[in-house]
Parts: C-alpha cells; structure tokens; sequence
C-alpha cells in the first residue's frame, strides 16, 4: 500500500508538472515565434533598407550552420547562422545578400570568441572582407584566429550556396590565374615564446653537434594532428641553433603534411627565411604566422621552442607565466566553469551575458530552495531524489521557455547553462544542502 501511494505520488508529479510545461509552452510558443525574427528584425533592416517584411523559409536541412532563411520581397535574402568557434558557445551570426548577388550585410550577434583573437570576426579586418562581396566570393580565414573565422566562414559558405541555388546563380570557372596557388602573404606577429599543449610539443628525433652549434631535427604535430584537425603525420624540420649566443641559424629540411596549398607553405622558403640568425635572447622575439595557416605556421615555432628548450637545462624557466595568468580563467571555459564562475568571467566579451546568466541563477536557485522545501516536507524519503529531479528538470525546461520567449538573443548561450544549474540543483537537493 506504502509502495502504491510512492507510485501515485510520482505520476501526480510528472503529470502536474508535464500540464504546466505544456500549457506554458502552448502560452509562449506565438511569443517564441515571433521573437524567431523580432529578435534580429533590427540588424536584418539594417541589411536591407526600406525593408517591410521578412518571410520566414522552411528549412530542408537543419544539421547545418544555417538555423534560420529569410526571404526580403523584392530585394533578396537574410540569413541567421550558427558555428561553433573556439569559445565555449556557438557564434550566433547574421547575413544578407540583395538579389544582384551582393552581399549587403553581415553581423555577429552574440559569440564567446576569446578577447583579442577569436573576436576579431566582429571587426572591420573582417567584416571588411564580407561586405559588398558577391554571392561566388570565397572568403579568407583570419591569421591568429584560424578556428574562429573558419567556423563563420563555413556558415557564410552555406549560406551563399544557398542563395545561389535559389537564384540560379553559377559560381563560374575559374580563370587561370584564380587557379594559381596564392602568394605567400603574412598575417599577426605571434611571439616565438609562449605556453604550449603538451599534445603540440616537439618531440627531438635526433641531434648532432657541429662546433658551436647544433643540429637538431624535431616532429611536430601540425593542422593535421593538431587540436583541430583529424589524425595525421606529423611535420617534421632541422632547427640549427648557436646556444651559447643564443641565435637560431636557420630552420631547412621542413616536410609539411598539412593541407595542401595552405598548411603546406611552411616549407615556403621566404617564411623560413625570417629564422635565420634570430636571436631569441630576447624572449619577447615575434615572428611572423602565414595568413590562414596559422596552427601550421605554429607548428614551425613549436618545433623551434623544443630545439631551444633541448640547449637550456631551464628551459622550463624561460616562459614568462606572468603574461598568461590575466587570460587564464578567459582562455579555460572549462575550467570556470567548474569553479562556478559565469560568463561574464570566463568569456570577458559577453559581460551582459554574464550579468542576465547570474541573476537567472539567483532567482532559479531561490525557487528551487522554495519548491524543495515543499517537496521536502510534503514527499516520502523513499522517493525524495526522483521528485526532485521531476523538479529540476521542470526548473530547467521553464527557464529555458521564458528565455527563448523574453530574451531570445540570449537562448543560445543559455542552452549549456541551463542543464548545469539543474544538475548543481539537483546535487544540493541530494546532499541535503537546500
């Protein structure tokens, strides 16, 4: 009989909290629908001026960047796309192209990109290189921020396809020369000292000594065995170095695996060059990175960092920790995240973020500690744990709701929030806590 009144006790909390769930959703869906294109009715207008309407499509595949189409009567098409970066949150971007094939706007509207780096996909050196392009244009990654522009220029691409599908548009042949491999050109400074993974550090294959220098010869993981890419061989490279007047003299021999035509022009010899006689006696020493190719371009330079590292017993000295420690908790999403800390700290660009995400966590925790009291009081030991994740769950759905509804230019960077507050809720309702 005991078991009978936990069973029915149990159905009445799905059942009660599964009604106002619907009902709820049923109340916000129109608010939800029509926040779908309010939300960015402003930076759509701003791509199309005069605009009137903007007719929502229907997706045919939404696996893709693009998460919303739609058509401008008479003057062309917007786009809605999302990406993950490098940040711990997709890059939530918009696009418009007019029907002539120009590209008359492109905006990121919310993005968790690192500070100084990844967020350049907001500034003009890249907004600069989308803007009153046409619709068959390809576009640049930005040196320094490979993973983060990559990621928008994959939604960019979709989105031209797109457009270019509907209208009819043909890319064109190539001519000859759009065929010829690119000019090496160089992007961002980076400096040749700094930390790196243990998973892209050089490895010493062999070594030989020849008077006051030595020769080393290092493999390296590159774009094809790095964080980003997929498995691969490693580059390899013969790094000569003078330890005693602490002068690299030349960098030769370098075999590139990465991707062809891009990766690959580490073996460029006018990007070798810049090596030869560099004194790294000053640890402040910047080189140059191969625009679109930078994890390649760092490859080479961690490479180097282990032949120098082999001539210095202190080589574990010789970084400047210092200069990394501000970036720290901004650069490690996870790691905030498993001190608690928001947004606003471990992603310093999205402050505002950071401020909604907090005080949603106040009030969510406040009325999870109501309802658990409740619950506590009113609901059997025997089946404490399964209501209240019933309640948790309920919390986490209802946030989740009333921001889509209320605050839709957020509901991306909420969507992993949510989930984690519940099961932090639900960890002190567990240990008594709450």
């Amino acid at each position: 009989m005991k078991n009978m009144k936990n069973i029915i006790i149990l159905l009445v909390s799905i059942l009660l909290t599964g009604g106002i769930l619907l009902v709820a959703d049923q109340g916000l869906r129109p608010l939800i629908d029509a926040a779908g294109s309010g939300a960015y009715e402003e930076t759509l207008t701003g791509f199309f001026e005069g605009a009137e309407e903007f007719i929502k499509v229907d997706l045919t595949d939404e696996s893709g960047p693009i998460k919303e189409i739609y058509e401008v009567p008479n003057m062309g098409y917007a786009y809605i796309l999302e990406s993950k970066g490098f940040g711990p949150e997709p890059i939530l971007y918009a696009m418009g192209i007019q029907n002539d094939g120009t590209i008359s706007g492109y905006e990121v509207l919310a993005s968790t990109e690192t500070m100084g780096y990844g967020d350049r996909i907001e500034q003009e050196e890249f907004t600069s290189t989308v803007i009153g392009k046409a619709s068959t244009t390809s576009f640049d990654v930005l040196a320094g921020a490979t993973v983060s522009s990559s990621a928008v220029v994959e939604g960019l691409s979709a989105a031209t396809a797109h457009f270019n599908e509907v209208m009819g548009v043909e890319p064109g042949e190539a001519t000859e020369e759009e065929k010829a491999p690119a000019p090496i050109s160089f992007g961002a400074k980076l400096p040749l000292f700094r930390e790196v993974s243990e998973k892209n550090q050089g490895v010493i294959l062999s070594q030989e000594e020849d008077g006051d220098v030595i020769r080393y010869t290092v493999e390296v993981n590159g774009y094809a065995v790095g964080e980003y890419g997929a498995d691969g061989v490693p580059n390899t490279m013969v790094v000569t170095v003078n330890p005693t007047e602490k002068i690299i003299v030349s960098v030769t021999e370098v075999v590139s695996h990465d991707t062809k035509n891009l990766g690959d022009k580490i073996e460029n010899e006018e990007f070798l060059k810049q090596f030869e006689n560099l004194s790294y006696a000053d640890e402040s020493v910047e080189v140059d990175a191969i625009s679109a190719a930078t994890i390649s371009s760092e490859s080479i330079f961690n490479g180097i960092l282990k032949a120098i590292k082999e001539t210095n017993s202190e080589g574990e000295n010789m970084y400047n920790i210092e200069n990394h420690k501000i970036g720290f908790l901004r650069n490690n999403p996870v790691l905030g995240a498993a001190l608690g800390l928001t947004t606003a700290l471990t992603v310093t660009s999205s402050l505002s973020s950071g401020l909604f995400m907090g005080l949603l966590t106040l009030v969510l925790v406040v009325l999870a500690a109501v309802l658990g009291g409740l619950v506590k009081k009113f609901t059997p030991a025997q089946i404490l744990i399964p209501v209240n994740v019933i309640l948790v769950a309920f919390l986490a759905k209802m946030g989740q709701l009333l921001v889509e509804a209320y605050a839709p230019m957020l509901s991306s960077q909420v969507g992993l929030f949510l989930p984690l507050l519940a099961v932090n809720s639900l960890i002190l309702f567990a240990t008594g806590a709450m």
